[in-house]
Order: structure tokens, then sequence, then C-alpha cells
């Protein structure tokens, strides 16, 4: 778990480690990259390091979730641009976000943790529900599942997306996964 606090030096002290984790990255494996590493790149003491990480991973998840709260401003800010309504292709403006975005990305990619991707998308997700709640019944029996489903979708999409170096324009990719989602979920695609 990360503990950042929201003052100017801590957050800055979180900047420089995280800025040496990235450059570590660059050059080795991450599961060969140690905190002592880290420190000494960021020429900041272990006592640093442990005030704002438990670990390594924390440093990624944090700047993860930081994403995300990036990804909400954008989104907000597409919405008012482009006069989105509610029932809108959200990948769209998800794909364009990343396509600026994309380092975190493929940090999580090499460190094996895509699972902060999903993790950070349920929370954000999870920040909404208490805005949609009462508009659906039964909202709290199937909550897990609607963001199951959409933390899935979206982030293995957008792995897949990075691993192929965004090959495809993200208004394309989005047309083409809306054309997909809409066809029928059959067993015979499988055979």
């Amino acid at each position: 778990m990360y503990h950042i606090k929201e003052d100017k030096r801590s957050k800055q002290s979180s900047q420089w480690i995280y800025e040496a984790l990235t450059h570590l990255m660059t050059i080795q494996m991450y599961q060969d990259i140690t905190i002592t590493e880290i420190v000494k790149k960021a020429e900041l003491g272990r006592a640093t390091f442990y005030r704002h990480f438990d670990g390594k991973d924390d440093v990624l998840a944090y700047i993860c979730d930081k994403t995300f709260k990036g990804l909400i401003a954008h989104l907000l800010d597409y919405q008012k641009q482009h006069d989105v309504q509610h029932n809108s292709d959200f990948m769209e403006p998800f794909l364009y976000f990343f396509d600026q975005h994309t380092v975190i990305v493929e940090q999580l990619i090499q460190a094996n943790r895509q699972d902060m991707l999903s993790e950070s998308l349920a929370k954000t997700l999870t920040l909404f529900l208490s805005k949609y709640k009462g508009l659906v019944t039964d909202w709290d029996k199937t909550w897990d599942y609607f963001v199951a489903i959409r933390c899935g979708i979206t982030i293995n999409i957008l792995t897949t997306w990075v691993k192929n170096g965004k090959n495809i324009p993200p208004k394309e990719l989005s047309t083409l996964l809306m054309q997909e989602l809409k066809r029928p979920f059959t067993v015979n695609q499988f055979l």
C-alpha cells in the first residue's frame, strides 16, 4: 500500500522514487530491481521510501491510481467538448487518453502486474456507485458483475493494444470493438 501525504514534499519524493524505478526498468527486469537500487537512484533514504510505500509494487499502484484519476478528468473534459450523452461510447476517449499515457501500462505489463490496471479501474468505477445507485434496481446484486465485465473487457483491450504497439488508431479500434460487442456471443465462435 502507498501512503502519500498531500504536501508538496511528500508528492515530490514519491515522484522521484517513481522516476528512479522507471529508469531502472529500462535497464533491468522489474523483478530484479531492489529497494536499495531505487533509493540510490532517487538519492533518497530508505526511510523516505518506506514512509511512502510498502514495496516497489506500491510505486506502480500509486502511479496507476494517479493515472486513472487523470482519466476521469479527461473523460469529463471529453464529454463537455464533444457533447457526449450518457449512453455514448466510453472506449474512444479511454483509448485516446491511454494513447498519451502508455508508460504506466507498459511498466505494468513488464512487471506482469496488469491486475493493477483492473484494480484502479474498479476503484474509479466504484467512485461513481453512489451517483447511479438510485437509478437501477437490484444494483447491489449486480454491481460486482458490472465492474468485472467492464474492467475485464477494457483492461484486456488496453493491454493487447499496447502490446501490439497501438497498431490501430483509437477511433478505429473503438468502432471495431463496438461492432464486435453487438455480435451475439455463441458457442459456435469457439468451434
